[in-house]
Protein backbone atom coordinates (compact mmCIF):
# COMPACT_ATOMS: atom_id res chain seq x y z
CA UNK A 1 0.00 0.00 0.00
CA UNK A 2 0.86 3.66 -0.21
CA UNK A 3 0.60 5.51 3.13
CA UNK A 4 -0.73 2.31 4.67
CA UNK A 5 -3.37 3.04 7.29
CA UNK A 6 -6.65 2.10 8.10
CA UNK A 7 -7.98 5.67 7.95
CA UNK A 8 -6.79 5.90 4.51
CA UNK A 9 -8.54 2.03 3.73
CA UNK A 10 -11.50 3.69 5.29
CA UNK A 11 -11.74 6.66 3.22
CA UNK A 12 -11.69 4.17 0.15
CA UNK A 13 -14.34 2.18 1.00
CA UNK A 14 -16.30 5.49 1.79
CA UNK A 15 -15.25 6.15 -2.31
CA UNK A 16 -16.62 2.98 -3.23
CA UNK A 17 -19.39 3.76 -1.28
CA UNK A 18 -19.95 7.22 -3.27
CA UNK A 19 -18.95 5.54 -6.48
CA UNK A 20 -21.52 3.05 -6.33
CA UNK A 21 -24.52 5.65 -5.36
CA UNK A 22 -23.37 7.43 -8.07
CA UNK A 23 -24.29 4.42 -9.91
CA UNK A 24 -27.87 4.80 -9.26
CA UNK A 25 -28.78 7.15 -11.43
CA UNK A 26 -29.61 7.53 -14.85
CA UNK A 27 -26.83 8.71 -17.29
CA UNK A 28 -29.72 11.04 -18.88
CA UNK A 29 -33.39 11.59 -18.76
CA UNK A 30 -34.96 9.39 -21.28
CA UNK A 31 -37.59 10.72 -24.06
CA UNK A 32 -35.68 14.29 -23.24
CA UNK A 33 -32.46 14.24 -25.11
CA UNK A 34 -33.42 17.87 -25.86
CA UNK A 35 -32.94 18.46 -22.68
CA UNK A 36 -28.77 19.58 -23.11
CA UNK A 37 -28.56 21.00 -19.91
CA UNK A 38 -29.80 18.25 -17.89
CA UNK A 39 -28.59 15.21 -19.98
CA UNK A 40 -24.76 17.15 -19.07
CA UNK A 41 -25.11 17.16 -15.72
CA UNK A 42 -26.00 13.38 -15.76
CA UNK A 43 -23.19 13.11 -18.27
CA UNK A 44 -20.89 14.80 -16.10
CA UNK A 45 -22.04 13.09 -13.01
CA UNK A 46 -22.14 9.21 -13.46
CA UNK A 47 -21.59 8.73 -17.58
CA UNK A 48 -17.91 8.40 -18.69
CA UNK A 49 -17.24 12.22 -19.20
CA UNK A 50 -18.42 15.31 -21.27
CA UNK A 51 -16.90 16.84 -24.72
CA UNK A 52 -16.47 20.40 -23.89
CA UNK A 53 -17.87 22.93 -26.93
CA UNK A 54 -19.23 19.58 -28.26
CA UNK A 55 -23.35 21.04 -28.05
CA UNK A 56 -26.04 19.17 -29.35
CA UNK A 57 -23.83 16.78 -32.06
CA UNK A 58 -24.39 13.34 -31.86
CA UNK A 59 -21.02 12.57 -33.60
CA UNK A 60 -19.14 9.52 -32.63
CA UNK A 61 -16.28 11.13 -32.85
CA UNK A 62 -17.03 13.79 -29.36
CA UNK A 63 -18.98 10.61 -27.36
CA UNK A 64 -15.53 9.53 -26.25
CA UNK A 65 -12.54 10.95 -24.59
CA UNK A 66 -9.71 9.71 -27.88
CA UNK A 67 -12.17 11.12 -30.31
CA UNK A 68 -12.90 14.27 -28.52
CA UNK A 69 -9.07 15.38 -28.11
CA UNK A 70 -8.64 14.02 -31.43
CA UNK A 71 -11.68 16.73 -32.81
CA UNK A 72 -9.47 19.50 -30.80
CA UNK A 73 -11.85 19.59 -27.80
CA UNK A 74 -11.28 19.29 -24.57
CA UNK A 75 -12.58 16.05 -22.70
CA UNK A 76 -13.95 16.87 -18.89
CA UNK A 77 -14.23 13.54 -16.76
CA UNK A 78 -17.03 12.44 -15.11
CA UNK A 79 -17.38 12.71 -11.30
CA UNK A 80 -17.55 8.65 -11.47
CA UNK A 81 -14.40 8.97 -13.18
CA UNK A 82 -12.73 11.31 -11.00
CA UNK A 83 -13.69 9.30 -7.79
CA UNK A 84 -12.67 5.84 -9.68
CA UNK A 85 -8.90 7.15 -10.21
CA UNK A 86 -8.95 6.75 -6.43
CA UNK A 87 -9.81 3.34 -6.01
CA UNK A 88 -8.73 1.43 -9.08
CA UNK A 89 -5.85 -0.82 -9.58
CA UNK A 90 -5.32 0.51 -13.30
CA UNK A 91 -7.31 2.87 -15.98
CA UNK A 92 -9.04 2.10 -19.29
CA UNK A 93 -10.31 -1.35 -20.24
CA UNK A 94 -8.79 -3.31 -17.24
CA UNK A 95 -9.56 -0.90 -15.06
CA UNK A 96 -10.86 -2.63 -11.67
CA UNK A 97 -11.92 -1.92 -8.28
CA UNK A 98 -9.71 -3.33 -5.49
CA UNK A 99 -10.23 -1.61 -1.49
CA UNK A 100 -7.98 0.73 -2.45
CA UNK A 101 -4.60 0.52 -2.39
CA UNK A 102 -3.68 4.12 -1.73
CA UNK A 103 -3.91 5.27 1.87
CA UNK A 104 -2.11 8.83 1.86
CA UNK A 105 -3.54 12.10 3.38
CA UNK A 106 -3.75 13.76 -0.58
CA UNK A 107 -6.23 11.10 -2.01
CA UNK A 108 -8.13 10.98 1.60
CA UNK A 109 -8.55 14.91 1.13
CA UNK A 110 -9.44 14.61 -2.45
CA UNK A 111 -11.84 11.70 -1.75
CA UNK A 112 -13.74 13.43 0.97
CA UNK A 113 -13.35 16.76 -1.60
CA UNK A 114 -15.57 14.61 -4.61
CA UNK A 115 -18.15 14.62 -1.84
CA UNK A 116 -18.82 18.24 -2.31
CA UNK A 117 -19.50 17.87 -5.70
CA UNK A 118 -21.79 14.68 -5.59
CA UNK A 119 -24.21 16.80 -2.92
CA UNK A 120 -24.29 19.55 -5.54
CA UNK A 121 -25.54 16.75 -8.21
CA UNK A 122 -27.66 14.77 -5.81
CA UNK A 123 -29.80 17.80 -4.77
CA UNK A 124 -30.44 19.09 -8.13
CA UNK A 125 -31.25 15.80 -9.38
CA UNK A 126 -33.11 14.37 -6.60
CA UNK A 127 -35.65 17.85 -8.01
CA UNK A 128 -35.15 16.43 -11.06
CA UNK A 129 -36.25 13.15 -10.84
CA UNK A 130 -38.66 13.74 -7.90
CA UNK A 131 -42.66 13.13 -8.42
CA UNK A 132 -45.36 12.81 -6.45
CA UNK A 133 -45.92 9.49 -3.82
CA UNK A 134 -48.19 7.88 -6.15
CA UNK A 135 -46.32 8.32 -9.82
CA UNK A 136 -43.29 6.50 -11.16
CA UNK A 137 -41.16 9.24 -13.37
CA UNK A 138 -40.24 7.77 -17.08
CA UNK A 139 -36.90 6.64 -15.83
CA UNK A 140 -38.40 4.83 -13.26
CA UNK A 141 -38.00 6.99 -10.01
CA UNK A 142 -40.99 7.00 -7.16
CA UNK A 143 -40.78 9.06 -4.91
CA UNK A 144 -39.75 6.25 -2.31
CA UNK A 145 -36.77 6.06 -4.51
CA UNK A 146 -36.09 9.69 -4.30
CA UNK A 147 -36.33 8.91 -0.62
CA UNK A 148 -34.45 6.29 -0.55
CA UNK A 149 -31.50 8.00 -2.44
CA UNK A 150 -31.65 11.25 -0.13
CA UNK A 151 -31.50 8.37 2.76
CA UNK A 152 -27.93 7.22 1.38
CA UNK A 153 -26.89 10.23 0.66
CA UNK A 154 -27.35 11.33 4.39
CA UNK A 155 -25.36 8.27 5.14
CA UNK A 156 -22.08 9.34 3.00
CA UNK A 157 -22.77 13.07 4.71
CA UNK A 158 -22.69 11.40 8.28
CA UNK A 159 -20.05 9.18 7.37
CA UNK A 160 -17.95 11.97 5.74
CA UNK A 161 -18.34 14.41 8.92
CA UNK A 162 -16.82 11.58 10.96
CA UNK A 163 -14.22 10.49 8.05
CA UNK A 164 -12.77 14.12 8.40
CA UNK A 165 -12.61 14.09 11.99
CA UNK A 166 -10.59 10.49 11.47
CA UNK A 167 -8.07 12.00 9.27
CA UNK A 168 -7.25 14.89 12.20
CA UNK A 169 -7.19 12.27 14.64
CA UNK A 170 -4.54 10.12 12.39
CA UNK A 171 -2.59 14.07 11.69
CA UNK A 172 -2.35 14.45 15.20
CA UNK A 173 -0.87 10.87 16.13
CA UNK A 174 1.76 11.06 13.13
CA UNK A 175 2.50 14.51 14.49
CA UNK A 176 2.60 13.42 18.34
CA UNK A 177 5.39 10.29 16.90
CA UNK A 178 7.17 12.85 14.94
CA UNK A 179 7.39 15.28 18.35
CA UNK A 180 8.20 12.45 20.90
CA UNK A 181 10.89 10.36 19.12
CA UNK A 182 12.63 9.43 22.24
CA UNK A 183 11.01 11.08 24.44
CA UNK A 184 10.11 8.69 27.96
CA UNK A 185 7.34 10.64 29.01
CA UNK A 186 5.66 9.58 25.83
CA UNK A 187 4.89 6.15 27.11
CA UNK A 188 2.53 3.27 25.59
CA UNK A 189 -0.68 4.43 27.79
CA UNK A 190 -0.29 7.74 25.62
CA UNK A 191 0.55 6.09 22.37
CA UNK A 192 -2.44 3.13 22.78
CA UNK A 193 -4.58 6.11 23.84
CA UNK A 194 -4.24 7.76 20.61
CA UNK A 195 -4.13 4.78 18.63
CA UNK A 196 -7.71 4.06 20.64
CA UNK A 197 -8.95 7.46 19.38
CA UNK A 198 -8.64 6.41 16.05
CA UNK A 199 -10.30 3.11 16.36
CA UNK A 200 -13.77 4.12 18.10
CA UNK A 201 -13.47 7.07 15.24
CA UNK A 202 -12.94 4.64 12.51
CA UNK A 203 -15.64 2.87 13.94
CA UNK A 204 -17.96 5.21 13.93
CA UNK A 205 -17.79 5.74 10.38
CA UNK A 206 -17.63 2.11 9.59
CA UNK A 207 -20.96 1.46 11.30
CA UNK A 208 -22.52 4.57 9.26
CA UNK A 209 -21.71 3.14 6.20
CA UNK A 210 -22.69 -0.34 7.22
CA UNK A 211 -26.05 0.82 8.52
CA UNK A 212 -28.05 0.93 5.13
CA UNK A 213 -25.52 0.01 3.01
CA UNK A 214 -26.26 0.30 -0.50
CA UNK A 215 -27.14 -2.47 -2.71
CA UNK A 216 -29.39 -3.44 -6.07
CA UNK A 217 -31.88 -5.03 -3.32
CA UNK A 218 -32.42 -2.52 -1.29
CA UNK A 219 -32.32 0.06 -4.53
CA UNK A 220 -35.08 -2.19 -6.58
CA UNK A 221 -37.12 -3.12 -3.41
CA UNK A 222 -37.68 1.37 -3.00
CA UNK A 223 -38.53 1.48 -6.11
CA UNK A 224 -35.60 1.89 -8.69
CA UNK A 225 -36.91 0.22 -11.77
CA UNK A 226 -34.85 1.44 -14.89
CA UNK A 227 -32.44 -1.28 -15.77
CA UNK A 228 -30.31 0.13 -16.96
CA UNK A 229 -29.49 2.04 -13.91
CA UNK A 230 -29.91 -1.56 -12.20
CA UNK A 231 -27.51 -2.69 -13.89
CA UNK A 232 -24.83 0.11 -13.35
CA UNK A 233 -25.77 -0.37 -10.09
CA UNK A 234 -24.94 -3.87 -9.95
CA UNK A 235 -21.37 -3.49 -11.35
CA UNK A 236 -20.65 -0.99 -9.29
CA UNK A 237 -21.61 -2.40 -5.84
CA UNK A 238 -20.10 -5.52 -6.65
CA UNK A 239 -16.75 -5.09 -4.31
CA UNK A 240 -18.59 -2.54 -1.90
CA UNK A 241 -19.05 -5.78 0.95
CA UNK A 242 -15.52 -7.12 0.40
CA UNK A 243 -13.81 -3.41 0.85
CA UNK A 244 -16.22 -2.68 4.07
CA UNK A 245 -15.38 -6.26 5.64
CA UNK A 246 -11.65 -5.82 5.11
CA UNK A 247 -11.81 -2.43 6.65
CA UNK A 248 -13.43 -4.09 9.39
CA UNK A 249 -11.41 -6.87 9.88
CA UNK A 250 -8.17 -4.49 9.79
CA UNK A 251 -9.83 -2.60 12.51
CA UNK A 252 -10.38 -5.53 14.70
CA UNK A 253 -6.90 -6.61 14.31
CA UNK A 254 -5.36 -3.01 15.33
CA UNK A 255 -7.97 -3.09 18.06
CA UNK A 256 -6.55 -6.36 19.21
CA UNK A 257 -2.95 -5.29 18.73
CA UNK A 258 -3.31 -2.14 20.56
CA UNK A 259 -4.84 -3.87 23.66
CA UNK A 260 -1.93 -5.74 23.52
CA UNK A 261 0.30 -3.04 23.37
CA UNK A 262 -1.40 -1.44 26.50
CA UNK A 263 0.34 -3.50 28.66
CA UNK A 264 3.91 -2.99 26.97
CA UNK A 265 6.35 -0.50 27.83
CA UNK A 266 7.51 2.19 25.88
CA UNK A 267 11.07 2.53 26.00
CA UNK A 268 12.59 4.79 23.53
CA UNK A 269 16.02 3.82 24.94
CA UNK A 270 16.15 0.68 22.48
CA UNK A 271 14.64 0.67 19.05
CA UNK A 272 12.25 -1.87 17.92
CA UNK A 273 12.96 -5.28 17.22
CA UNK A 274 16.69 -6.79 18.69
CA UNK A 275 18.96 -3.78 19.70
CA UNK A 276 22.32 -3.63 21.44
CA UNK A 277 23.53 -0.19 23.25
CA UNK A 278 27.22 -0.37 24.04
CA UNK A 279 29.71 1.47 25.60
CA UNK A 280 33.39 1.16 27.66
CA UNK A 281 32.48 0.72 31.23
CA UNK A 282 35.51 2.00 33.89
CA UNK A 283 35.77 0.65 37.00
CA UNK A 284 38.00 -1.33 40.37
CA UNK A 285 38.91 -4.61 40.99
CA UNK A 286 39.73 -5.72 44.60
CA UNK A 287 40.68 -9.68 45.88
CA UNK A 288 41.38 -10.67 49.56
CA UNK A 289 42.77 -13.98 50.09
CA UNK A 290 45.28 -17.34 50.74
CA UNK A 291 47.87 -18.16 48.28
CA UNK A 292 50.23 -21.66 48.68
CA UNK A 293 53.06 -22.90 46.40
CA UNK A 294 53.96 -26.85 45.88
CA UNK A 295 56.81 -28.78 45.16
CA UNK A 296 60.29 -28.67 45.86
CA UNK A 297 60.26 -25.64 42.49
CA UNK A 298 57.12 -24.08 44.29
CA UNK A 299 56.20 -22.69 40.55
CA UNK A 300 52.78 -24.63 41.29
CA UNK A 301 50.12 -23.12 43.33
CA UNK A 302 47.01 -22.07 43.46
CA UNK A 303 45.15 -19.28 45.76
CA UNK A 304 41.35 -18.76 47.41
CA UNK A 305 39.89 -15.31 47.43
CA UNK A 306 36.83 -13.10 47.72
CA UNK A 307 36.62 -10.25 45.42
CA UNK A 308 34.67 -7.48 44.88
CA UNK A 309 34.34 -5.63 41.38
CA UNK A 310 32.17 -2.16 40.13
CA UNK A 311 31.75 -1.03 36.35
CA UNK A 312 30.12 1.78 35.43
CA UNK A 313 28.73 3.45 32.43
CA UNK A 314 26.30 5.40 30.46
CA UNK A 315 24.45 3.89 27.03
CA UNK A 316 22.61 5.58 24.32
CA UNK A 317 22.12 9.50 23.57
CA UNK A 318 20.60 12.57 25.29
CA UNK A 319 17.02 11.66 25.95
CA UNK A 320 17.47 8.11 26.06
CA UNK A 321 20.59 8.37 28.25
CA UNK A 322 20.69 5.59 30.33
CA UNK A 323 23.17 4.78 33.39
CA UNK A 324 24.60 1.29 34.44
CA UNK A 325 26.31 0.06 37.55
CA UNK A 326 27.16 -3.16 37.78
CA UNK A 327 28.61 -4.90 40.66
CA UNK A 328 29.79 -8.37 41.01
CA UNK A 329 30.74 -10.19 44.47
CA UNK A 330 31.67 -14.01 45.34
CA UNK A 331 34.48 -16.39 45.73
CA UNK A 332 36.93 -17.61 43.15
CA UNK A 333 40.16 -20.03 43.01
CA UNK A 334 42.55 -19.63 40.59
CA UNK A 335 45.75 -22.27 39.30
CA UNK A 336 49.16 -20.66 39.69
CA UNK A 337 52.34 -21.24 37.89
CA UNK A 338 55.25 -19.77 37.39
CA UNK A 339 57.82 -20.27 34.44
CA UNK A 340 60.61 -18.58 35.49
CA UNK A 341 61.88 -17.80 38.93
CA UNK A 342 64.79 -15.80 40.26
CA UNK A 343 66.66 -15.02 44.07
CA UNK A 344 69.14 -12.79 44.87
CA UNK A 345 70.23 -12.93 48.04
CA UNK A 346 67.18 -11.67 49.90
CA UNK A 347 65.34 -10.80 46.95
CA UNK A 348 62.83 -13.03 44.65
CA UNK A 349 61.24 -12.48 40.86
CA UNK A 350 58.69 -14.47 39.60
CA UNK A 351 56.89 -14.46 36.13
CA UNK A 352 53.72 -16.76 35.53
CA UNK A 353 50.06 -17.40 34.58
CA UNK A 354 47.30 -17.72 36.32
CA UNK A 355 43.73 -19.06 35.55
CA UNK A 356 40.76 -20.33 36.98
CA UNK A 357 36.87 -19.61 37.87
CA UNK A 358 34.75 -17.45 40.29
CA UNK A 359 31.12 -17.49 41.75
CA UNK A 360 29.38 -14.24 42.26
CA UNK A 361 26.28 -12.62 42.60
CA UNK A 362 26.14 -9.76 40.52
CA UNK A 363 23.77 -6.72 41.00
CA UNK A 364 22.77 -3.91 38.27
CA UNK A 365 21.65 -0.45 39.12
CA UNK A 366 20.14 1.45 36.36
CA UNK A 367 18.50 4.63 35.51
CA UNK A 368 16.29 2.38 33.81
CA UNK A 369 14.35 1.74 36.69
CA UNK A 370 13.40 5.50 37.60
CA UNK A 371 11.37 5.46 33.61
CA UNK A 372 7.95 6.07 34.30
CA UNK A 373 6.95 3.36 31.76
CA UNK A 374 9.45 0.46 33.32
CA UNK A 375 7.33 1.84 37.10
CA UNK A 376 3.93 0.99 35.38
CA UNK A 377 4.65 -2.31 33.60
CA UNK A 378 6.78 -5.56 35.12
CA UNK A 379 9.10 -5.86 37.16
CA UNK A 380 12.55 -5.45 37.67
CA UNK A 381 15.30 -7.58 38.92
CA UNK A 382 18.19 -6.76 39.55
CA UNK A 383 20.33 -9.41 41.71
CA UNK A 384 21.23 -12.76 39.35
CA UNK A 385 23.72 -14.87 39.98
CA UNK A 386 27.06 -15.10 37.56
CA UNK A 387 29.79 -17.60 36.70
CA UNK A 388 32.65 -15.78 35.66
CA UNK A 389 36.82 -17.13 34.35
CA UNK A 390 39.51 -15.31 35.29
CA UNK A 391 43.16 -15.66 34.15
CA UNK A 392 46.39 -13.37 32.85
CA UNK A 393 49.80 -12.94 33.99
CA UNK A 394 51.44 -12.19 36.75
CA UNK A 395 55.00 -11.13 38.24
CA UNK A 396 55.53 -11.62 41.61
CA UNK A 397 58.42 -9.38 43.42
CA UNK A 398 59.94 -10.63 47.31
CA UNK A 399 62.22 -9.11 49.54
CA UNK A 400 63.02 -11.24 52.69
CA UNK A 401 62.37 -8.98 56.12
CA UNK A 402 65.31 -8.75 57.90
CA UNK A 403 63.17 -9.44 61.29
CA UNK A 404 60.45 -11.66 60.59
CA UNK A 405 62.36 -13.63 57.97
CA UNK A 406 59.68 -13.77 55.69
CA UNK A 407 59.29 -12.18 52.11
CA UNK A 408 56.92 -9.43 51.72
CA UNK A 409 55.72 -9.50 48.27
CA UNK A 410 54.33 -7.55 45.87
CA UNK A 411 52.75 -8.89 42.58
CA UNK A 412 51.31 -6.69 39.28
CA UNK A 413 48.46 -8.85 37.54
CA UNK A 414 47.39 -8.47 34.01
CA UNK A 415 44.38 -10.14 33.19
CA UNK A 416 40.70 -10.60 31.62
CA UNK A 417 38.09 -11.49 33.80
CA UNK A 418 34.90 -13.02 31.24
CA UNK A 419 31.09 -13.46 32.95
CA UNK A 420 28.91 -16.06 30.71
CA UNK A 421 25.54 -15.28 31.93
CA UNK A 422 23.51 -12.36 30.67
CA UNK A 423 21.34 -10.79 33.10
CA UNK A 424 17.65 -10.16 32.55
CA UNK A 425 17.39 -7.13 34.22
CA UNK A 426 13.85 -5.94 33.25
CA UNK A 427 10.53 -8.11 31.84
CA UNK A 428 6.84 -6.80 30.78
CA UNK A 429 5.10 -8.35 27.61
CA UNK A 430 6.88 -8.60 24.59
CA UNK A 431 10.11 -6.39 26.51
CA UNK A 432 12.90 -8.07 27.87
CA UNK A 433 16.22 -5.96 28.95
CA UNK A 434 19.50 -7.70 29.19
CA UNK A 435 22.59 -6.18 30.82
CA UNK A 436 26.01 -8.17 30.42
CA UNK A 437 29.74 -7.41 30.22
CA UNK A 438 31.44 -9.55 27.16
CA UNK A 439 34.92 -9.22 29.36
CA UNK A 440 36.74 -6.49 31.48
CA UNK A 441 40.25 -5.66 31.30
CA UNK A 442 42.24 -5.14 34.24
CA UNK A 443 45.60 -4.51 35.84
CA UNK A 444 46.31 -4.88 39.28
CA UNK A 445 48.61 -4.28 42.61
CA UNK A 446 48.94 -7.01 45.15
CA UNK A 447 50.96 -7.21 48.43
CA UNK A 448 51.22 -10.59 50.16
CA UNK A 449 53.11 -11.81 53.44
Amino acid sequence: NTGGNVVGALSNAFSQYLYSLLGAYPIGISGNSSDVAANTLFQSAVDKGTCAAAGTTTSSHTSTQEGCTAAGYYWLPSLSDKIFSTIATSFGATATITNGTDTTFPNMQQQLAYLNAGNAFFDTVNNVLGSSSTSTTSDGYSAGAIAYLKGQQAILNGAANNLKEDELLLEAFNSALAANIGNKEFNSEVFTGLVQGIVDQSQKVLNQLYGNTINVANAIANGISNQDTISNLSNRVNQLPSTLLNVRETLNKISTLNDQVKSMPYLPQFRAGNSRATNIMNGFYTKVGYKQFFGTRRNLGVRYYGFFSYNGASVGFQSTLNSVGIFNYGVGTDILYNIFSRSYVNRSVDMGFFGGIQLAGESINSTLKDDINVKKFGKVTSTHFQFLFDFGMRMNFGKLGEKTKRHNQHTIEFGVVVPTIYSTYYKSAGTTVKYFRPYSVYWSYGYSF
